[in-house]
């Protein structure tokens, strides 16, 4: 290559190893909320091939519960936007309108929907 400089073992690891975090959600990216709420709901939906239920919450400490099946929420500061996805579809109407803008911004690509549900 001409007038080009090449690259280095020691600079192709490092440029291996800058691009390679993954995108998180954290709690503190949601507006706070008041210690006597109740904890909200931030995304609920279901997984491939009969994988485990996710629900994904917010408390008033603004950690980030997700709760698969019937095991305890495990609640963290922030999580991986893998860890929150729901990889067949998410209920629309149970989805947080800011949690999915930050699964499309940050996961890159967007949360995949189901059909909304009948009320009645």
């Amino acid at each position: 290559m001409a007038g080009g400089e090449r690259v280095t073992p020691e600079e192709f690891d490092e440029y291996m190893q800058s691009g390679l975090s993954e995108p998180v959600i954290r709690g503190t990216d949601f507006l706070p909320m008041r210690w006597d709420q109740e904890d909200r709901l931030l995304c609920k939906g279901w997984h491939l091939n009969s994988g485990p239920n996710i629900e994904v919450w917010l408390n008033w400490r603004q950690e980030i519960g997700r709760k698969l099946n019937d095991e305890e929420t495990e609640w963290r500061s922030e999580w991986a936007t893998s860890d929150l996805y729901p990889s067949k579809r998410a209920y629309r109407e149970d989805t947080d309108l800011r949690f999915a803008v930050l699964m499309r911004e940050r996961h890159g690509y967007p949360l995949s929907f189901a059909a909304w549900r009948d009320a009645g």
